[in-house]
């Protein structure tokens, strides 16, 4: 991102990335507990952002060294009375829709790990040694969050991936891994996540339009 301090801690109509992002989930009645992971530099400062939300249900872990350490982290501190499902969100992510939400509690019922995804519209090519070659699209989806899943389930393939010494990019993966195939559902165009600046410049004017939308509604 370029911001020189945690992107999360930056403005999006005029509140911040995270508070944006956890008071989703903090106005949901599906939502029992939210656990947020941040590194032990960043803690304080997010702690003031959502100290105002859902007062007892929110509460902090120390973050790992990727990504997988982290979710490993937070599961582990659940570990001793474990809830029945669990969800998984990138806090970059703030433009997510309750209904999204929802949805993926929803397919929880049926299934043991749910996954939004949305196709992937762009004509890709995959560069080799002998030049490049068209992908096909066809059955390609790009991956969002949340991703829902049975708590026993997740537990065990973060569990089964540590001894094993496997790294994944995200957790429908590692489910994958473990021998569970996770069920896409349709994710949402808004649901960017912010990873360079022009992120931001995208979801601020997002922002604008769904505030607008909601507003003559």
């Amino acid at each position: 991102m370029g911001a020189g301090s945690n992107k999360l801690l930056l403005e999006l109509g005029g509140q911040s990335i995270i508070r944006r992002t956890v008071q989703v989930f903090a106005g949901l009645e599906g939502i029992d507990q939210i656990i947020v992971v941040a590194s032990e530099q960043d803690l304080s400062k997010i702690t003031i952002e959502l100290n105002c939300l859902r007062p007892g249900v929110i509460r902090y872990v120390i973050g790992g060294r990727e990504r997988q350490d982290s979710v490993f982290n937070a599961l582990e501190s659940l570990s001793a009375n474990p809830p029945e499902t669990v969800l998984v969100h990138d806090g970059a992510r703030p433009l997510l829709s309750a209904s999204l939400v929802e949805r993926v509690l929803e397919g929880l019922k049926d299934s043991p790990a749910i996954v939004p995804a949305l196709p992937v519209n762009d004509t890709l090519f995959r560069k080799t040694k002998e030049g490049t070659r068209l992908v096909l699209r066809d059955d390609l989806y790009r991956v969002q969050t949340p991703q829902g899943f049975r708590w026993e389930g997740l537990w065990k393939a973060h569990q089964a991936a540590r001894k094993a010494g496997r790294r994944a990019t995200d957790d429908a993966q590692l489910m994958e891994l473990a021998g569970i195939e996770p069920l896409l559902i349709p994710g949402e165009e808004e649901n960017i996540k912010l990873t360079c600046y022009g992120d931001l410049r995208l979801a601020q004017a997002m922002w604008t339009i769904l505030e607008k939308g909601n507003a003559e509604a």
